[in-house]
């Protein structure tokens, strides 16, 4: 007898137990994303001539005078595009060196002028905001000064414009 109470106790149990697991199932879906991200690119391109969008890349400027004289200037437009895929602000610095850099005692014998034409507009301080195909016009001049004197015969001048693009906005 007990051990028919215990069978049925136990058969009890098994069919409770498959009752319970049966309520107690777990319904359960997957499912997978995959995705690749690419990082902005900035890229700036300086031009020396405005009217040639040929170029791949960025360009070597370099202009040359000789026999400057006093008053006179050396001119040249570039253009300064962004040929990368995000919006960047342009700034710009100045390094100067030659032989004559004292010749004149009124001043620096050479200067250097930028005047930016501003065709793509958004511009605030000494900082150009540019967006990608668009580009900044300037015009370099540099200038031996009016008051330079005879010591100031032969000397050079040499400027580097290293120009300067950084992402705009996060």
């Amino acid at each position: 007898m007990r051990s028919r109470v215990l069978f049925s106790v136990l058969v009890i149990a098994a069919a409770l137990a498959l009752v319970g697991g049966a309520t107690f199932a777990v319904f359960t879906d997957s499912q997978w994303a995959s995705g690749s991200v690419n990082a902005a690119t900035i890229n700036l391109r300086v031009d020396e001539d405005p009217s040639d969008d040929t170029s791949e890349d960025e360009v070597i400027f370099e202009a040359a005078a000789e026999n400057l004289l006093p008053g006179e200037y050396i001119e040249e437009t570039l253009r300064i595009k962004n040929t990368g895929n995000r919006p960047w602000d342009l700034t710009y610095t100045e390094t100067y060196s030659g032989s004559g850099v004292d010749c004149n005692p009124s001043g620096p014998e050479f200067y250097t002028t930028l005047t930016w034409t501003d065709p793509d507009g958004d511009n605030h301080d000494s900082v150009r905001h540019v967006v990608p195909d668009h580009y900044e016009q300037v015009v370099v001049r540099v200038t031996l000064h009016s008051d330079a004197t005879n010591a100031c015969q032969n000397a050079t001048y040499s400027v580097m414009l290293t120009f300067n693009a950084t992402q705009h906005g996060p």
